[in-house]
């Protein structure tokens, strides 16, 4: 049997450069330019690395609402439906006490897919 194909996302990692105000800061310029040199196995590497240091930091802060969109929008990039899945049962409930972020949270569920519209 062949090992699973990873999708290439490496072009992916330049529209998370900027991240919006208030947002965590995502890959610098210098990030971006190394893992444009890296082979697709080592970046691929590199980027689950980076979005499970974003799963753990939601672990210890699980109110950020804007943290978890970008952790659900970057397992569906990874292929990682079902993970993706389960972080948004979690992300439900770290913030079901706030109705503009759970809304906020089900709004982007619903664009990748994971809810029901």
């Amino acid at each position: 049997a062949s090992p699973l194909r990873r999708p290439d996302i490496s072009g992916r990692l330049k529209g998370e450069a900027s991240p919006a105000a208030g947002a965590s800061s995502g890959p610098s310029e210098a990030d971006v330019k190394a893992a444009d040199a890296m082979s697709p196995t080592d970046r691929n590497t590199m980027i689950r690395g980076m979005v499970d240091r974003l799963a753990s930091r939601l672990a210890s802060n699980p109110n950020d609402v804007d943290g978890w969109i970008k952790l659900l929008r970057s397992r569906m990039v990874l292929g990682d439906t079902e993970r993706a899945r389960s972080e948004y049962a979690l992300a439900r409930k770290a913030v079901a006490g706030n109705a503009t972020s759970l809304s906020r949270l089900d709004e982007a569920a619903r664009g990748l897919g994971l809810a029901a519209r």
